[in-house]
């Protein structure tokens, strides 16, 4: 016998009981997100690419790409954003988000020069979740500029609070990071 609530649903089909075309506008409820450190891109490529098929995340983060001038990260079927170190030597991180997501991300900004850092925006979260991806300051550079590049980080995570978004920050951030005087609020 056929339910009560779903009797009249073939002559009427857009009630709300109908299920024929499936909940178009669903809220996505998960989302995960794998970082790896990739001490170059080119080498590692092959083989990210098979821990990509295995993990199936929803995000990929990258950290220390090595990639020189216009050279992109490539994850198809996955959307990228690269930005690489505009001096050599290492360094570089990319955000790739699922065929699932990028119809609801966007590139939403990167660090200024040598500031190494992606924020990639998605939206079909309530609210949007603004993810960070940043490779932090080398053991080498000054404390003075590692403080500069440091609050120009906080300035943009404190805008995502501004607009009432989540945040995340991740990456390989070569420092002790914490909530106190001394770590990012």
């Amino acid at each position: 016998k056929t339910p009560q609530k779903y009797k009249n649903l073939k002559s009427n089909k857009n009630k709300t009981g109908y299920r024929g075309r499936g909940n178009i506008n669903r809220r996505e409820k998960t989302f995960s997100v794998l970082l790896v450190n990739m001490r170059g891109y080119k080498s590692k490529e092959r083989s990210l690419m098979n821990l990509i098929k295995k993990v199936q995340p929803s995000c990929v983060t990258l950290n220390e790409t090595q990639l020189a001038g216009r050279a992109k990260v490539s994850l198809a079927p996955y959307t990228s954003w690269t930005k690489n170190r505009a001096t050599k030597g290492g360094g570089g991180v990319a955000t790739a988000v699922s065929e699932r997501f990028k119809n609801c991300s966007v590139s939403a900004g990167e660090g200024e020069g040598e500031d190494e850092f992606l924020v990639t925006r998605v939206e079909c979260f309530r609210p949007a979740l603004c993810i960070i991806n940043c490779y932090g300051e080398q053991r080498k550079t000054s404390k003075d500029e590692v403080e500069k590049k440091w609050r120009r980080l906080r300035d943009v995570m404190e805008g995502v609070r501004a607009r009432k978004e989540l945040c995340l920050l991740i990456g390989d951030l070569n420092k002790l990071v914490g909530n106190d005087t001394l770590g990012v609020p």
